[in-house]
């Protein structure tokens, strides 16, 4: 087992051992004081070239025989020794920086045994060092690729850290996973599924899968463990039912990049349990959340506009609605409002046009909510009149009316 860390594992994978795994910045006998001296390594790579005023391009360019933009890795680590030449000691790249730079610039990198190995694209590289050396500032370009690689370290390191499993084996996984549902159909993995699902309920749950894997294969290899199905489970799971459908499974097993997956995991699962929640029943009409949240959004568009500006606002709303001063309107002509405002549909009296995309359920159901937080502040409610004070602040000041409530 290698004492390295995690990340510098996973570029020695990604970049391959065909490099040479000593640089200057590794023998500790070229250790030496020069420009630049404890910065990071784009920082001593930015120094260096405005200290010399050299152009990294046109020393990196004959390299590239075909003028291609990309080089292989081996050659691009030549190409950045002869750039800085005599300072290339001096410069103290190691092993880990060099992957490091490197990383950003690769092509498609080899997902399984066989594939064409990874190239740089040297001439990005250089269009990236050369401004950061002659602005002192990062491009946009630069920025997003140095994002990506930061959040695919954060993504082993998490992989490592939450499951005890690391990349390569996770790939391995998948593959037999792909490779073992697939000789059970030859119509494709969804057939094959259905094998696993024994109560036909149309998903699976994670006792299915280890029966299936693991109890179920008496020569599944030691990659193969309740851990990296442990991984497929979780990030299979969008919506944290516990319970995995054909869809959620192929896609996270046939995924190409494993780490690329990860990162983008929390976006996907924020984003589903997103929609899970908007498509819950709110009230006995038969409404969404989505529809809720979509009539307090046209509520509170069209009476923000009553004050002129935001700090008269309130108080015009207020004074619209609550003409009589009693502190409160009933739900009639809440509607009534809403009819004015065209937000509730309703066909015009002078033109005969239809105006208006909600229906009175929307609003009924919009007024159910507001009834329910005027009663947990322990106010009077009788299904007729609605808390003017209530309203505003919960549909016009609040954010998610549902929030608010607790619903």
């Amino acid at each position: 087992m290698s004492d390295l860390p995690p990340t510098v594992l996973r570029r020695q994978a990604s970049i391959g051992r065909d490099i040479i795994f000593a640089l200057p910045g590794d023998m500790n006998t070229l250790s030496s004081i020069g420009f630049g001296e404890g910065l990071p390594i784009w920082d001593r790579m930015a120094t260096i070239i405005r200290m010399r005023r050299f152009n990294v391009r046109d020393l990196m360019a004959g390299f590239d025989r075909f003028s291609f933009g990309f080089i292989d890795i081996p050659t691009f680590q030549r190409a950045l020794c002869n750039a800085f030449g005599n300072q290339w000691v001096e410069l103290a790249m190691t092993t880990d920086e060099f992957m490091e730079v490197a990383e950003p610039y690769l092509t498609r990198k080899p997902q399984k045994s066989g594939e064409p190995g990874s190239f740089v694209q040297w001439s990005c590289f250089a269009n990236d060092l050369q401004l950061l050396a002659d602005t002192k500032r990062p491009t946009d370009d630069f920025l997003t690729r140095l994002q990506k690689v930061e959040a695919r370290d954060r993504a082993s390191q998490d992989l490592m850290e939450q499951y005890g499993v690391s990349e390569p084996e996770l790939k391995m996984a998948f593959a037999y996973f792909v490779e073992r549902v697939s000789t059970y159909s030859k119509r494709g993995l969804t057939d094959g599924f259905r094998r696993m699902d024994k109560d036909h309920k149309g998903t699976l749950s994670p006792e299915e899968l280890n029966e299936f894997f693991i109890d179920g294969a008496a020569d599944a290899p030691w990659y193969v463990n309740e851990r990296t199905i442990r991984v497929l489970v979780d990030w299979a799971d969008l919506n944290n039912d516990g319970m995995l459908n054909y869809n959620e499974i192929s896609n996270v097993m046939q995924c190409e990049d494993v780490l690329e997956l990860a990162a983008v995991l929390p976006k996907l699962k924020a984003q589903s349990q997103q929609n899970a929640r908007n498509q819950r029943k709110i009230g006995r009409r038969g409404l969404t959340a989505a529809d809720v949240i979509e009539c307090q959004r046209k509520i509170k568009e069209k009476l923000r506009n009553l004050g002129g500006d935001s700090s008269n606002a309130t108080s015009a709303i207020k004074r619209y609605l609550d003409k009589d001063g009693s502190g409160s309107v009933t739900r009639d002509e809440v509607k009534l409002m809403c009819a004015a405002f065209n937000i509730l549909k309703h066909k015009d009296k002078k033109t005969g046009l239809l105006k208006g995309d909600l229906s009175v359920s929307h609003i009924e159901t919009l007024l159910d909510v507001v009834d329910k937080i005027t009663k947990d502040a322990g106010l009077d409610v009788d299904g007729i009149h609605v808390n003017v004070n209530v309203f505003v602040k919960s549909v016009i000041q609040g954010g998610d009316i549902l929030d608010f409530a607790g619903v």
